[in-house]
């Protein structure tokens, strides 16, 4: 796919859809993604500590084309660094955040 990191945002082209990833807020305690989508498509979101584990996830639903928003709580998880898994159509996009 064509990747691109743009004023913290990462944008991707792939399979006729875009997706456009809107930097990780996690200061509220949620993890609040933004993305926007060219078409219709399954999303799930997984959160992974840097051992591998998995700490926290959203099972995956169909999202509409056009901007869409996740949210996920994380106030159980310490400060930290993470990195969170998004599974859009047939693709894998990983962020990293840092839980403060």
């Amino acid at each position: 796919p064509n990747t691109s990191v743009i004023n913290n945002e990462l944008k991707i082209q792939k399979d006729g859809y875009g997706i456009n990833l809107s930097q990780i807020n996690s200061k509220n305690r949620q993890l609040q993604a933004s993305f926007t989508l060219s078409n219709a498509a399954s999303v799930s979101m997984k959160v992974f500590d840097l051992a591998g584990n998995i700490v926290a996830q959203l099972p995956e639903t169909m999202h509409n084309a056009g901007t869409n928003q996740l949210l996920l709580n994380i106030q159980h998880l310490p400060v930290g660094h993470y990195i969170c898994r998004f599974h859009i159509g047939n693709t894998t996009v990983n962020q990293s955040f840092n839980r403060y």
